[in-house]
C-alpha cells in the first residue's frame, strides 16, 4: 500500500486551511477571522435568520447584494463592506445637531477625542459657535435643524468640507412649556418640529449613502420626559417619545445593512438649561434622583462614543437610560 494514502487526509486539512487563509488575506482581513466578526456584528451566531419584511423594497429588490456578513466563504457579502471596513475612525464623519453647547459640546469634543472628524451644527448663535471652534478645533456649521431644505443644504456642505457622514447625532432640541389650557398652537409645533420632525429631516439626506456602503451610526437624544411624561411640557414629552419610536423603528428597517439606530435618554443634567431652574425647583429634583446629584454632559457624550464606536455594533434599537436611578424604565 502506498505510504501517501495514509498522508492524503492530513495534506488535504493542511491544504484547505492555507487555501482559506489565503483567501481571507486577499479581501483584506490579515487572518484574523474574529476580526471579520467583530467589526460587522458577528451575524454568524444564528439570530435573527428571517428576512426583515423591509428589506424587500430596498436596495436587494432590484438586485444589489446585501451588507449582511456571514462566514468567509460569503465572498461577494464581504467585498461589499470591505471598502468601509477599512476606514479608520480617523476618516469618518460625525455630524452632531445642536453641537455647540450643553450636552452637544460634549459629544462633539467626545468623538473628536474618540478620533472621528466632527461637524457641530448650531442654529443661532454665532459668536458662540466661534469660540466653540476656536477653544476645540472642531468645524461649526450653521443651519436650522427644523427645516427639511436647510438640513439637506447643511450636510451637502459637511461632505463637500470633510467627506461623506458616517454618524448622525440628533441632539438638538427646544423647549416651550406650559400646561395644556393655556399652550399655544405654535409651541406646540415650534417643538414638534425641532425635536421630532428634525429626525427624519437629518435621517433622510443621509440614508440612502449609508445603506449602499453597508455601514452608519445614528444616535437620537431622547429624555427622561419622553419615558414618563412631565407636567407642562405635553409638547415636549410628545416629541421625545416620539424619537425613541423612531429610533426603533428605524433600527428594524436598518440592521441588516450594517447601521446601527440607538437612543439615549438622559435625566437632568447639568447644563445652562437646568442652572436656570430655580434653586428651590432644583433642589427637589436632585432629592428625586437615587445617586443624589446631577449628571454631567460628559457622561452622555461617553454613552454616545462608545454607540458610535465599531464595539458597539451588535447593539440596535436599544434605549439607553442615563438619570442617575431616577426613572428606571422596562425597555
Amino acid at each position: 500500500m502506498c505510504l501517501t494514502a495514509f498522508c492524503s487526509p492530513k495534506r488535504t486539512m493542511r491544504g484547505g486551511l492555507v487555501a482559506l487563509l489565503k483567501r481571507i488575506g486577499r479581501l483584506g482581513f490579515g487572518t484574523g477571522y474574529n476580526n471579520l466578526s467583530e467589526e460587522t456584528g458577528a451575524s454568524r451566531a444564528g439570530h435573527a435568520t428571517e428576512p426583515l419584511q423591509a428589506d424587500k423594497d430596498g436596495p436587494e429588490a432590484d438586485g444589489s447584494e446585501s451588507c449582511n456578513v456571514g462566514p468567509p466563504s460569503d465572498r461577494e457579502e464581504v467585498v461589499g463592506r470591505k471598502a468601509d471596513d477599512g476606514r479608520s475612525s480617523m476618516s469618518k464623519v460625525a455630524v452632531v445637531t445642536g453641537g455647540t453647547r450643553g450636552i452637544g459640546e460634549a459629544i462633539s469634543i467626545a468623538l473628536k477625542d474618540a478620533g472621528f472628524v466632527v461637524a457641530a451644527n448650531y442654529a443661532g448663535n454665532d459668536d458662540r459657535a466661534r469660540a466653540f471652534t476656536e477653544r476645540t478645533g472642531i468645524k461649526a456649521f450653521k443651519w436650522d435643524v427644523g427645516d427639511f431644505e436647510a438640513c439637506k443644504a447643511g450636510l451637502r456642505q459637511v461632505e463637500d468640507e470633510l467627506g461623506i457622514v458616517d454618524i448622525v447625532v440628533n441632539n438638538a432640541g427646544i423647549t416651550r412649556d406650559g400646561m395644556m389650557h393655556k399652550l399655544e398652537l405654535d409651541q406646540w409645533h415650534e417643538v414638534i418640529n425641532t425635536n421630532l420632525n428634525s429626525m427624519y429631516y437629518m435621517t433622510k439626506p443621509v440614508i440612502d449613502e449609508m445603506r449602499a456602503r453597508g455601514h452608519g451610526r445614528i444616535i437620537n437624544i431622547s429624555s427622561i420626559n419622553g419615558q414618563k411624561g412631565q407636567m407642562g411640557q405635553t409638547n415636549y414629552s410628545a416629541a421625545k417619545a416620539g424619537v425613541i419610536g423612531f429610533t426603533k423603528a428605524m433600527a428594524q428597517e436598518t440592521a441588516r445593512k450594517g447601521i446601527t439606530v440607538n437612543c439615549i435618554c438622559p435625566g437632568y443634567i447639568d447644563t445652562d438649561m437646568v442652572a436656570a431652574v430655580p434653586e428651590k425647583v432644583l433642589e427637589s429634583i436632585v432629592a428625586g434622583i437615587p445617586v443624589g446629584r446631577l449628571g454631567q454632559a460628559e457622561e452622555i457624550a461617553a454613552m454616545v462614543a462608545f454607540l458610535a464606536s465599531e464595539k458597539a455594533a451588535f447593539i440596535t434599537g436599544a434605549v439607553m437610560t442615563v438619570n442617575g436611578g431616577q426613572y428606571m424604565a422596562n425597555g
